[in-house]
């Protein structure tokens, strides 16, 4: 079952959001960009080759179509037990032709949110623009993620 996104951000499960109003959906929470990059390659799985993505000014991020871009979210997530999150885009997103893949987030994770995105064409992506979405299911696990990238961002900044 989908969580009621108004009740987990109550629980202080969505945090560091932007514009509640906006953000929250009947079924989901939109996530907003906090910054753009290119990955240029990959040294394995989990240690990818980012570069800085152009920016037209500091609040516009200029997209290249054919490179896929890492972007990191605004939002902090503090997943509990018994429940995991999934981003997936904005539908206005797809119509502009920007693809986003990011990933299951399991029980425990507790980080800044990130994504793939994929653009067929050249586009502008403006700081705190809203192009994904994260909705909140029931979860059976009876264990705790605590994988690398645990508080990674919170961290590192996400620096390397």
């Amino acid at each position: 079952m989908i969580l009621d996104p108004k009740k987990l951000v109550e629980l202080g499960v969505i945090t560091n959001y932007s514009n509640l109003d906006e953000q929250l959906q009947p079924n989901s929470f939109d996530l907003t960009v906090k910054r753009i990059q290119v990955i240029e390659g990959c040294d394995g799985l989990g240690k990818p080759e980012l570069e800085d993505a152009q920016t037209i000014d500091e609040s516009v991020f200029s997209i290249w179509a054919g490179k896929a871009h890492y972007v990191v979210f605004n939002e902090i997530v503090k997943i509990p037990q018994n429940v995991c999150g999934l981003v997936i885009p904005r539908s206005s997103a797809n119509r502009v032709g920007i693809r986003i893949d990011s990933a299951l987030y399991d029980s425990g994770f507790n980080d800044y949110i990130g994504a793939t995105i994929y653009p067929w064409v050249d586009v502008k992506i403006e700081v705190n623009q809203r192009i994904a979405t994260m909705i909140f299911m029931d979860a059976a696990g009876d264990r705790l993620y605590k994988g690398q990238w645990q508080q990674h961002i919170l961290k590192t900044g996400g620096k390397k």
